[in-house]
C-alpha cells in the first residue's frame, strides 16, 4: 500500500480499529471489539467502572491484527473516551480500572454543603463541569480517601 495509516478508537462502548489507505482514500480494514466484558460492578452508588487491563489488551489485539493485514503502515492514531480517568503508577502501569464519563458520584452533594461535587468545582472554576468529567472523579476520590494504593496521577481525558 505504502500510504496506510491505522485509526484506533477507545471507547467505553466498543473499541473500532481500521486502516485507511490515503491514496485511495477509503477505509480498508476495520474490526470492532464490544466492550461489555470490561464493564466492573462499582462498590458505590453511581460509580460506573470498566477493567483497564482488559481495554488495553483488547487494544493491543487489535493493533496487531491491522498489523498482521498490513505490516506497511505510515503511522497510528488513537482516540479515546472523553472524561474518564485512570490512575498510574510511577512506571505508567494502571492501578485503577477506568472511571467512565457515566460515573454519576460527582453528582452527590458535598457533606457539610448544600451543593454536589460538580457545582463545587463549577464555581470555584468559573467553568461548568458535569459529574462524570475526569476532575469532579478525582476530587470525589482524593476527598472520600478513595485514591488507589500506588497511584502517581490521575490520566483525564477531556
Amino acid at each position: 500500500m505504502g500510504s496506510a495509516y491505522i485509526g484506533i478508537d477507545i471507547g467505553t462502548t466498543t473499541i473500532t480499529g481500521l486502516i485507511y489507505d490515503l491514496n485511495r482514500r477509503e477505509v480498508v480494514h476495520r474490526i470492532t471489539a464490544n466492550q461489555a466484558s470490561a464493564s466492573l460492578q462499582g462498590q458505590e452508588n453511581g460509580e460506573r467502572l470498566q477493567d483497564s487491563n482488559a481495554i488495553y489488551r483488547q487494544s493491543e489485539r487489535i493493533l496487531k491484527e491491522l498489523l498482521g493485514l498490513e505490516p506497511e503502515i505510515e503511522g497510528i492514531g488513537l482516540t479515546g473516551q472523553m472524561h474518564g480517568i485512570v490512575y498510574m503508577n510511577e512506571f505508567g502501569d494502571a492501578v485503577s480500572p477506568l472511571y467512565t464519563w457515566q460515573d454519576g458520584r460527582g453528582a452527590q452533594l458535598v457533606p457539610g454543603e448544600n451543593r454536589t461535587y460538580a457545582e463545587r468545582i463549577s464555581e470555584l472554576t468559573g467553568y461548568r463541569v458535569a459529574p462524570g468529567y475526569g476532575l469532579v472523579t478525582h476530587v470525589y476520590n482524593v476527598e472520600r480517601g478513595l485514591l488507589p494504593e500506588g497511584g502517581r496521577s490521575p490520566v483525564l481525558n477531556r
